[in-house]
């Protein structure tokens, strides 16, 4: 999937957007020359290395980590509760455990998955615009002898 990000990357400007801080993302994805919106898009590194934050949420970041700090203490107790703090942006996840355990089987083989994403937009024409959207998904295993 890199290699085929990098290939349009040389054409297009490739952007890779995420609720994870940009830096995440970025040590995640591994590919220089592209666009990496984090935070949900209040952060974005460009190809060049410059950064732009957004400047509302960069003078709310102090309460953002304050909100981040007070929610973990008041869940430590909850099982199932998790708060991630993704930069800008405070994510509250909380699994609704239905089973006491579970049983994992498995072939101990491997597999790829491998997905990817294109949208066109086309701005705002005599009142129109236009958008599309593709995605391809496909997983290969990769056996083991």
């Amino acid at each position: 999937m890199r290699e085929v990000l990098k290939k349009l990357a040389a054409h297009y400007k490739v952007s890779i957007v995420s609720g994870r801080a940009t830096d995440d993302v970025k040590s995640k994805v591994q590919i220089d020359g592209i666009f990496y919106a984090g935070s949900h898009g209040f952060e974005i590194l460009e190809p060049d290395g410059k950064v732009e934050v957004n400047k509302e949420a960069q003078d709310i970041r102090h309460v953002i980590d304050e909100v981040h700090s007070k929610l973990n203490d008041r869940l430590k107790g909850v099982e199932g509760a998790l708060v991630r703090n993704s930069g800008l942006g405070e994510n509250f996840i909380f699994t609704n455990r239905q089973f006491d355990g579970a049983n994992i089987w498995g072939n101990h083989n491997n597999t790829n998955y491998h997905s990817m994403q294109a949208q066109v937009t086309l701005r705002p024409t005599h009142g129109l615009s236009f958008q599309a959207s593709y995605t391809w998904s496909s997983t290969w295993p990769c056996w083991t002898r």
